[in-house]
């Protein structure tokens, strides 16, 4: 009886041996996706879409990563992402303000041709 009791913990930590846990996903792949949605947010996919769609792509190839347990590629690829997120969403935000700026000189120009021709007799 203690030979069956013992073949079957020998059998049930052999098992507990050979299951592989889920491999653990690096900060950095949170932190990249929180910035792509940062990014998307304000536009970028409209107004700078080539760096968002390099950053979800590096997004992608850090989970491949992972799920190949190579952690510090997937950070390494993380982390460019969330920099490629930061630039889309830089430039998303300077293409915002650089339509403002011209709608501003835009009616500055109306303004100042306006004011000028009621000064004129």
């Amino acid at each position: 009886m203690h030979g069956v009791i013992a073949l079957a913990c020998v059998a049930g930590l052999a098992a507990l041996g050979c299951a592989t846990p889920a491999p653990l996903r690096p900060a950095a792949l949170t932190t990249a996706e929180a910035a792509i949605a940062a990014a998307a947010e304000a536009g970028a996919a409209e107004l700078a879409a080539e760096p968002l769609s390099l950053a979800r792509e590096k997004l992608a190839l850090a989970d491949e990563s992972v799920a190949k347990g190579m952690p510090t590629r997937a950070s390494r690829l993380a982390e460019q992402a969330r920099v490629d997120a930061l630039l889309s969403r830089a430039l998303s935000e300077k293409a915002r303000a650089d339509r403002q700026l011209a709608e501003t000189r835009r009616l500055d120009a109306k303004i100042r041709r306006e004011a000028e021709s009621a000064l004129e007799p």
